[in-house]
């Protein structure tokens, strides 16, 4: 009980108590959504609301209806705020937990994370033994999604991305040549233990350098401005706090270039093209016909996002002369031949349904 009440406390404190809401969105969530006129929602992500949490503290200790007072405030805390749906994703958690606790209401869990055979450890680490995870609805990337999520009980439906959905890549002035996704990480806040994700890990950083380094020839051959969506500036990263090791990690094998300060997504409109490596982002950005070029060298056959070694716009080898080539193809190509040549690939990628109308729909069927 004592772990329970410390791990409350770390989180942002109210002390007022939140309003009655249609909706209720657990985690982080896109900041330019809307679902309509006179539907109300309520953001639950890392604050804590301090009368809801001392009601929560007596009824736990008086009669021990919850295992914690973790659930004994999320108990509390829906109650108060009355909704009629939830939505939420599968790597927080939390809309499972509110099938079980309101089975009775409506709950819509959405895909966050592009799973994959290199995922395997992921999945049973996050997910245990795969029991009582249940939601009315789970909206997915595409059907192939299934294969890893099959062990939640619920009605599955292809929406493509629910953030890049809503975020929308609108024409803007090209500020930069190249945008690089990264997808940087600081090795110890990983905390990978088994074989195979160790030896992504010790993978990464060798075939990282030596790709950053192509790039950095490229674009100093054909004077390129590079800029680079830097993962530790992303929301859900800030708290790793990876910020300078990540600067200094490009600096040192790209060269100079243009730390972005911007979302990703507003990055890529200002961008000819966008360079990505592991990155789900990269597949967000070619799911709305951004020119995205993957160069993500294949270091284990869990690695299975592409449907062979090479094609048109991605590369999963190391070899310098080819992937400078796949670089210079698809940066000059027209927009027509480029859309035309990534059709196949852009299809069975992630789905895309501009504005989530298929979630609305949903939504507005259950209010």
């Amino acid at each position: 009980m004592i772990k329970s009440f410390v791990s409350l406390l770390r989180k942002k404190i109210f002390f007022y108590n939140p309003s009655k809401a249609n909706i209720v969105i657990f985690g982080s969530f896109v900041k330019n959504f809307s679902f309509g006129k006179n539907i109300s929602y309520l953001l639950i992500d890392n604050q804590i609301y301090f009368f809801v949490l001392f009601k929560s503290f007596f009824k736990h200790f008086l009669n021990r209806k919850f295992n914690s007072l973790n659930d004994c405030y999320f108990y509390e805390l829906i109650m108060h705020v009355s909704p009629k749906l939830a939505i939420g994703n599968e790597i927080n958690q939390n809309i499972f937990k509110f099938k079980r606790f309101f089975p009775e209401k409506i709950s819509i869990g959405y895909q966050i994370v592009y799973w994959s055979n290199i995922h395997k450890f992921f999945i049973n680490h996050n997910f245990g033994n795969k029991k009582n995870y249940a939601c009315d609805y789970f909206l997915i990337f595409n059907k192939r999604s299934i294969k890893y999520l099959n062990f939640i009980k619920t009605k599955f439906i292809v929406t493509g991305s629910i953030k890049n959905n809503f975020n929308l890549i609108n024409n803007r002035k090209k500020n930069y040549d190249l945008l690089l996704i990264s997808d940087y990480r600081e090795p110890g806040n990983l905390k990978l233990r088994d074989k195979l994700s160790l030896k992504v890990r010790a993978n990464y950083y060798k075939y990282s350098s030596k790709l950053l380094s192509y790039i950095k020839e490229f674009a100093k051959k054909n004077e390129l401005k590079i800029c680079v969506a830097l993962a530790s500036s992303r929301n859900e990263k800030k708290h790793y706090n990876f910020l300078k090791k990540e600067i200094i990690f490009y600096k040192k094998y790209l060269g100079d270039y243009i730390a972005g300060n911007e979302p990703a997504h507003i990055l890529a409109s200002k961008s000819k093209m966008v360079i990505s490596f592991w990155s789900t982002l990269g597949f967000e950005l070619l799911a709305q016909k951004k020119r995205v070029l993957f160069l993500s060298p294949k270091f284990t056959d869990f690695w299975d996002k592409f449907p062979s070694i090479n094609g048109f716009n991605w590369s999963q080898e190391l070899d310098q002369e080819k992937i400078l080539k796949k670089i210079s193809n698809n940066f000059l190509k027209s927009e027509k031949q480029w859309l035309q040549q990534t059709k196949k690939l852009r299809s069975s990628i992630i789905h895309f349904d501009p504005n989530n109308t298929i979630l609305k729909n949903i939504i507005r069927d259950n209010i």
